[in-house]
């Protein structure tokens, strides 16, 4: 078992200074280390503020029992640094190393025979998950990748975000402990990532792939599965070859968009299992000229759009509600009101934008009119649009939500069966959809593709599927028709081949407006 730490961490320099207590284990404080610095590694998606790491007590405690000691020294002699607060539920308590160390990793090797079998068992358990996606676990050791080019990039990229901050990228995240400029609660902030992290998490992901820790599982909550790929930065997976031949991957264009789709269609909502509670007093205007138990027809509004975009003889999706493990947080009102507001609008603007691609530049004349100022950037732009999506209900007047307004005014009736599915539960509406794209991407595209094409090498990547170039037509032909079936529209796709230039055309970028900030 390999832990990694910084290179010139001078762990013997700060012990001989600040004596350990008593039973005291390097084992286990190179063990919380090792975690804050290869976390990022294993989920990409992070939430990491000002460099501090979220740990989870929980998954200390399964380590050591003893693990606050641990924690406390390190924090006491300055060889952690805390930020000193959780939420329950929500946010663990972040650190990050205190002791001034590079950016350069080493690695540990862990003596302790106890803590080495915790994790063998733990990697066993992890492998267990995937044991039905052997079809896509075999292809991994076919895979390789440019150590020397991603070390040089990484360097450069590393060397250039550290002399200028301006270049350092960014995310906005959304915090329910702040408060607004007009005293609401909850509210953006942007949040800038730390080189060096992203630089150890490049590293790391090349280490592990190269040595064959390839990190496949699915997850308990919406069933993605995972692996050294999904935690590996785009631009680094424009080094790996499949064979020695370049990879090429096929994207669902704006995927989360338009998985909705499906959402707007009476018929995903039809379920045998969400049924009316006995002995409940129901308001009358909730349930007025209601039935859940009438069958249910697609509703004419979206005739022509069926007609233009899908591809099948059939106008109703193939995916229930029933069909998701999610169902059971869907109960019988909520159920009641999704299909109060269903029956009464039209999304057909909506779904034409969504599934040609272009949901997020017919936002972009609202954006500027009341922004001020033009979102060119495609990530900026579907970063407000997921505003819609991933945020609660109550933030809405904020600042920082003008693009979730703009959304509000121009798709008036898809935010509102947002607001319904959200009601409860503001994580409802993103896990349905990504339970969504897990159950087609998995158990069905990958499923075809194993079944009639078993010897076309696939790698899923969430909403993506990477193959090799003679096999492009084939995969995008498979997902297409499947997508269709499932929801009933057919998705634009994207189509890249992930060459080295790729990657030196970000750093490229990264040159240019370097040289204008020090002009």
């Amino acid at each position: 078992m390999q832990l990694y730490l910084p290179v010139d961490l001078n762990l013997e320099g700060h012990y001989d200074e600040n004596p350990p207590f008593e039973g005291f284990k390097r084992d286990k404080m190179n063990l919380i280390l090792s975690t804050i610095v290869t976390l990022p590694v294993y989920n990409k998606d992070l939430n990491i503020i000002d460099g501090f790491i979220p740990l989870s007590s929980e998954v200390l405690q399964s380590q050591f029992k003893d693990y606050k000691k641990y924690l406390d020294y390190g924090v006491r002699t300055g060889l952690l640094v805390t930020d000193g607060y959780y939420i329950k539920g929500q946010k663990c308590k972040g650190y990050k190393i205190g002791l001034p160390c590079s950016a350069a990793l080493q690695a540990v090797t862990i003596q302790s025979v106890t803590l080495k079998r915790q994790f063998n068992n733990r990697y066993k358990e992890l492998c267990k998950s995937t044991q039905a996606y052997q079809h896509l676990n075999k292809w991994f050791d076919g895979l390789s990748i440019d150590s020397f080019k991603v070390i040089r990039f990484l360097k450069e990229e590393y060397a250039l975000k550290t002399s200028y901050p301006e270049l350092r990228d960014y995310k906005m995240v959304y915090d329910i402990t702040l408060y607004s400029k007009s005293g609401k609660k909850g509210d953006y902030k942007k949040v800038i990532k730390d080189p060096q992290i992203q630089y150890h998490q490049g590293v790391l992901s090349m280490n592990k792939l190269k040595e064959g820790q390839y990190s496949y599982h699915v997850d308990d909550t919406v069933h993605r599965y995972h692996s050294v790929l999904t935690n590996m930065r785009s631009s680094l997976r424009n080094f790996l070859t499949y064979k020695e031949t370049p990879l090429v991957s096929i994207d669902i264009k704006n995927s989360q968009p338009y998985l909705l789709c499906l959402l707007l269609q009476l018929a995903f909502w039809r379920s045998e299992k969400i049924v009316r509670p006995n002995a409940i007093s129901v308001k009358k205007n909730v349930l007025k000229n209601i039935k859940i138990e009438d069958e249910i027809e697609p509703f004419s509004s979206l005739t022509s759009i069926l007609n233009k975009y899908s591809t099948t003889s059939s106008s109703s999706p193939s995916i229930i509600i029933d069909s998701l493990l999610l169902s059971n947080s869907i109960d019988y009102f909520m159920l009641v009101e999704i299909k109060s507001i269903l029956l009464n609008s039209r999304f057909d603007e909506y779904i034409e934008k969504a599934i040609t691609g272009g949901l997020y530049e017919s936002l972009q004349d609202g954006f500027e009119q009341v922004l001020g100022y033009a979102m060119t950037d495609r990530k900026e732009l579907k970063t407000a649009v997921f505003q819609v999506l991933f945020t609660p209900n109550n933030f809405i007047g904020q600042e920082h939500a003008a693009p979730k307004r703009i959304f509000r005014q121009r798709y008036s009736e898809v935010y509102a069966l947002c607001n319904a599915i959200k009601k409860k539960d503001a994580k409802l509406l993103p896990k349905l959809l990504q339970q969504l794209e897990s159950h087609i991407m998995l158990n069905v595209v990958a499923k075809r593709l194993q079944k009639e094409y078993p010897k076309v090498p696939i790698f899923t990547v969430h909403d993506s599927i990477m193959t090799i170039p003679e096999h492009v037509e084939l995969v995008a032909r498979i997902m297409r028709e499947e997508l269709t079936k499932c929801v009933g529209f057919t998705p634009t796709l994207s189509v890249e081949t992930l060459v080295p230039e790729k990657a030196e055309g970000v750093l490229e970028k990264l040159r240019e407006r370097a040289e204008q900030l020090s002009a």
